[in-house]
């Protein structure tokens, strides 16, 4: 079952004034942005088109009140948010790789518990295909 998506992107034809103001104002801003409206906290927006996973990911909050043209380039300038925003994307998305990294390294080492544990009892059943045979000084 599949939810709402948390995060809304105005499209279509019927789009309020103010909203198609406020998407014109960040798009005129940086094409690689777009307005987008945060479903959990009810706040608008500034999205990094290509965020991680490809998906639209919020860079810049705009507040609860959709704010007009002007102040919403005054605001975009003021953060500076191309620059910051890409950041932001690259450290969220090195934070994905690193996470994805580690969560295999353990999958790795898991596994290999596994394996010695499953030896272990195949010998003691007597169903290992080979012997294991200690030499007492050799290591």
């Amino acid at each position: 079952m599949s939810e709402a998506p948390e995060i809304w992107t105005p499209r279509g034809t019927h789009v309020p004034a103010d909203v198609r103001t406020a998407m014109a104002a960040v798009e005129a801003y940086d094409s690689r942005l777009e307005l987008g409206y945060d479903e959990r906290n009810h706040l608008w927006c500034v999205l990094w088109k290509d965020g991680p996973q490809g998906a639209p990911f919020p860079i810049f909050s705009l507040g609860e009140e959709l704010p007009g043209y002007e102040q919403i380039q005054k605001m975009l300038w003021q953060g500076d948010t191309v620059r910051r925003g890409g950041d932001v994307v690259k450290d969220v998305k090195a934070r994905n790789e690193e996470q994805r990294l580690s969560a295999s390294a353990d999958m790795r080492e898991r596994a290999g518990e596994v394996a010695e544990h499953l030896e272990y009892t195949f010998r003691r059943m007597g169903k290992a295909q080979y012997a294991k045979v200690y030499v007492p000084g050799k290591d």
